[in-house]
């Protein structure tokens, strides 16, 4: 082995200079400083998922236009589907978390439907849905073996119907929850990156905040790792806060704008509703408001006409307030959805270049919807950054109410399937919740690793000049 002597003997003299000394000096320094910054730089792109720039699920102007499909038969469905124009894309809820066999999946795929709607150039995602069932939801996400199990299975049905995405459901979460969905969604896109992966988060503002119904999205996390982010921008009154409209428009443009903080334009899908709620004053409810009926466009519609007594415009909803008495003497207020409406909260897809639109649920619409919803997205740019424009100070001027259409005589009203919000859980966010395992989610020490590696080796390099100047000083040559 070499002495210390013998090494020094074998270092080149060009070390013994101050200069180059020094010059070793500024090298560790400025290797440093690289590290620092290459540590601190926001995470590569490498690990965040762009937005989609083709497919089926995309119109001619660059647009998403999906439907929810639920509760109705394929040929339900099929009558449905040929009565929406520009539509571009089905998600029937078809596939659920197993409440028997968690990890499991219960399955409903309907292949003829699929294949039907892809021979007129419809794409399919399916929606996956946990039952609204926080802790099942937050068993199978904890538990590695059962999250690969739920990951195994949607790829194995998915593969084999020949579906293009999946729509990923899970409401009523956990707070503590949140970032092992985005892992679920991360893994879902790894595992299928040639599909559609998309996920549906619900609405929140700073001032609009529904418990852990609304807090238990890591939406930021989701925006880097889904395809898409479908807003569900509905149900701001309901049976946990009455009396009021589905989706005012006010409400929903804030909802749009706080999610769009964290999720790109190009990624964000608005949720619009089709249906409204028959709210009825009643002192034996909470706060003595009784809902009384939760019903689709059309049927509700067809209710105000045999019921209204007066109509009146609210622009901070944007919608037409319905009011009559029943025969109990109770007064009932509808904030009614119709065309007018639904087109006022599209306008925020033009306004801040969202991807597109979605509806729940097809079958509860009225006949012209989809014919205008086609027209007005057929009307605006792509899907993109848009200038921001600050904030109207002042309400829009009120249209005259829309007229309601005659009752139907031979179709009686039919009741919509419950749509009421289950209590939130109170579960508090977990003061050490862990962060996301996905690297596009996580900021620090996310830079470029080629840029850190050549960086602690220029610091290497210096810190060696440095090292070699102060060995000589205290070894002069002889």
């Amino acid at each position: 082995m070499a002495s210390l002597r013998t090494l020094d003997r074998s270092v080149p003299t060009v070390f013994a200079r101050p200069s180059l000394a020094l010059a070793g000096l500024v090298s560790g320094l400025a290797g440093l400083v690289l590290v620092l910054v290459a540590a601190l730089a926001p995470p590569s792109l490498a690990g965040t998922t762009e937005p989609v720039t083709g497919g089926p699920h995309l119109r001619t102007d660059g647009h998403v236009s999906l439907a929810w499909f639920y509760g109705g038969s394929s040929a339900d469905y099929r009558q449905q589907i040929e009565a929406m124009p520009g539509l571009t894309t089905i998600s029937p809820t078809w596939w659920y978390l197993d409440e028997d066999d968690p990890g499991g999946l219960e399955l409903s795929t309907d292949d003829e439907l699929v294949a039907w709607a892809q021979a007129r150039g419809l794409a399919v995602w399916p929606l996956l849905g946990n039952h609204i069932d926080p802790d099942l939801t937050d068993q199978v996400l904890r538990d590695p073996a059962l999250r690969q199990r739920l990951v195994d299975g949607v790829v194995a049905e998915t593969r084999r119907s020949g579906v293009d995405g999946v729509n990923v459901d899970f409401e009523n979460l956990h707070d503590d929850t949140r970032f092992l969905l985005t892992d679920l969604v991360a893994e879902l896109k790894a595992a299928m990156p040639d599909l559609v992966i998309s996920v549906d988060v619900t609405a929140q503002t700073d001032t609009w905040v529904l418990g852990n119904w609304s807090t238990a999205f890591d939406r930021e996390g989701l925006g880097q790792v889904a395809d898409y982010v479908m807003l569900m921008a509905y149900d701001q009154h309901n049976s946990l806060r009455r009396d009021g409209p589905v989706a005012g428009l006010q409400w929903v443009a804030e909802s749009t704008e706080f999610l769009l903080r964290t999720v790109p334009a190009e990624k964000v899908v608005l949720g619009l509703p089709l249906y409204s709620r028959d709210w009825a004053t009643d002192p034996a409810a909470t706060d003595g408001i009784d809902l009384d009926a939760t019903l689709g466009m059309a049927a509700m519609a067809r209710r105000m006409a045999e019921r209204s007594e007066a109509v009146t415009y609210d622009p901070v909803a944007g919608q037409d307030l319905h009011t009559y008495t029943d025969g109990a003497g109770r007064s009932h207020r509808v904030w009614l959805e119709d065309v007018a409406s639904l087109t006022r909260k599209t306008e925020l897809v033009a306004a801040h270049g969202l991807a597109g639109i979605a509806a729940w649920r097809a079958g509860f619409e009225t006949s012209e919807v989809w014919v205008a919803l086609d027209a007005q997205l057929a009307a605006i740019p792509p899907p993109g950054p848009r200038v921001e424009v600050a904030p109207a100070t002042t309400p829009p001027a009120a249209p005259t109410p829309t007229p309601v259409p005659p009752p139907v005589a031979q179709d009686p009203i039919v009741p919509a399937e419950p749509l009421a919000t289950p209590a939130p859980t109170t579960t508090p966010a977990a003061a050490g919740s862990d962060p996301p395992s996905n690297p596009a989610a996580a900021p620090l020490l996310a830079g470029d690793p080629l840029s850190l590696i050549a960086a602690l080796l220029l610091m290497t390099v210096g810190g060696a000049h440095v090292w070699l100047r102060r060995w000589d000083r205290r070894h002069p040559r002889r």
